[in-house]
């Protein structure tokens, strides 16, 4: 996996290249929390962009909470497929009103986020999106909705990527294909790359994948 990095981004300092590619990556209101965040902390440290370890912060809230949560976009289609170049990540995570104040209190320890959008985000069942401090990717993170989001999380499937880490839970192939099918449409059928890791995809795990799975 690929990612856009400082080097192509202008400024005079390191700070105002780091809000200049957070602006440019993620738009205006990230880069307005990002701002103030850098304002408020006297140092810091910047790593190099995993994606694993920029969401794993998230994962280990949800697993302490006993929410169950699953890897799916970009990374996971890279994962099952074709390499795609990425630059967040989407987790389905089954986070709930009960869940706010504790995930408050941990995900400001490495993410910067809307405490209103999290706020409203199990009240509307929407998405929320949250950037690693260090790392400066977003992750967003999609509540289930429906019975099929219901369903991919019932058929989440471990993946041990790094030995001797956690495994990350992804959804099954056949459910990411039938998620990035779905997205696809709902984006005009015009998305070539997201068109091209459903491609990938089915190319790769065309040996084992399972057609008939409802």
């Amino acid at each position: 996996m690929i990612y856009a990095n400082l080097e192509t981004t202008h400024g005079s300092s390191l700070q105002n290249r780091m809000l200049a590619f957070v602006a440019r990556e993620y738009g205006g209101h990230l880069a307005h929390l990002f701002a103030n965040a850098i304002e408020t902390q006297q140092t810091w440290n910047l790593q190099a962009p995993d994606v694993q370890e920029a969401a794993r912060p998230i994962i280990k809230i949800a697993e302490q909470l006993k929410a169950p949560t699953l890897m799916m976009g970009s990374v996971a289609s890279s994962i099952y497929g074709l390499p795609r170049s990425v630059q967040d990540v989407d987790l389905l995570v089954d986070f709930n009103g009960d869940h706010l104040a504790f995930l408050f209190e941990h995900l400001i320890h490495d993410h910067i986020f809307d405490p209103d959008t999290i706020t409203l985000a199990p009240l509307q069942h929407t998405t929320f999106s949250a950037l690693h401090r260090s790392r400066l990717i977003k992750i967003d993170v999609f509540l289930p909705s429906t019975v099929l989001d219901k369903a991919v999380l019932a058929h989440r499937q471990p993946h041990v990527l790094i030995e001797e880490k956690a495994p990350l839970f992804l959804a099954s192939p056949e459910d990411m294909t039938l998620l990035n099918l779905l997205s696809h449409q709902k984006q005009g059928n015009t998305a070539d790359d997201q068109w091209n890791g459903i491609l990938g995809l089915l190319k790769v795990q065309a040996p084992t994948i399972n057609v008939t799975a409802q």
